[in-house]
């Protein structure tokens, strides 16, 4: 009975250290410390077209809960010597 108690808590040690084994490393390269670097902030191009700067201001300016509101105050426009924009 000896024999069968060391044989299996040996093999319950080995299948615990193989657990552990396959848990570690991870492949980072992270070295533990804190130096990140925060992103390089970009300053929009300046937009010199209304509607743009109109719906510009809409995106930015209102919440996700509000009314929705009238756009015929707005005139679209479609300027020939401007390359397009992202909003």
């Amino acid at each position: 009975m000896d024999r069968k108690r060391l044989l299996s808590g040996l093999i319950a040690a080995a299948a615990t250290m193989a657990l552990l084994a396959g848990c570690g490393g991870g492949g980072s390269s992270h070295d533990g410390s804190s130096t990140t670097t925060p992103p390089p902030t970009t300053t929009p191009p300046t937009i010199l077209d209304a509607f743009i700067d109109a719906v510009n201001l809409v995106i930015n300016g209102t919440a996700e809960d509000t009314e929705p509101s009238s756009t015929d105050n707005v005139t679209a426009t479609t300027p020939e010597d401007k390359e397009p924009r992202t909003l």
